[in-house]
């Protein structure tokens, strides 16, 4: 006859501790690894020649007789440390930005203007002559870097 089993008896698992014998192998296991690597080579080998062909279009070609068009040259604003603001070296107040800028406008549409401002300028110079700029119709601002 056969032993009764008791209760407090562990049963077997399969998350048993690791022993200290040497025939245990540890590593991992790179075939999962390989296979999703020769996966891809397959796709990168079947996609280069579809990504090496040239797609034909059809550009616009320039007329030789037609003349390029030309932008003009933007106009030099400045702001000094102290607010003052200047335009092509002339210094303006604030209320006579607006007016001079419709004038540059006027002679030339499409004008734009290039601020060139001092780091210790106050922020509400920059901010009248953005203002002035907008409400006067000027699209184009850019800003001088040091």
């Amino acid at each position: 006859m056969t032993a009764p089993v008791s209760q407090c008896q562990e049963p077997p698992t399969s998350f048993s501790r690791p022993s200290s014998r040497s025939s245990d192998i540890s590593g991992i296991n790179v075939t999962p690894l390989i296979d999703v690597m020769l996966c891809l080579l397959v796709i990168f080998l079947i996609s280069a020649p579809v990504l090496a062909e040239r797609v034909p279009l059809d550009l616009p070609q320039r007329c030789p007789g037609c003349p390029t068009p030309t932008r003009p040259d933007p106009l030099a604003v400045s702001i000094n440390g102290a607010g003052q603001v200047r335009i092509d070296g002339q210094v303006l107040p604030p209320s006579a930005l607006e007016a001079e800028f419709q004038l540059a406008l006027r002679r030339q549409p499409g004008q734009g203007i290039l601020i060139s401002i001092a780091p210790s300028a106050p922020y509400d110079a920059l901010v009248q002559v953005l203002g002035s700029a907008h409400n006067s119709g000027i699209r184009s601002i850019s800003f001088a870097g040091n």
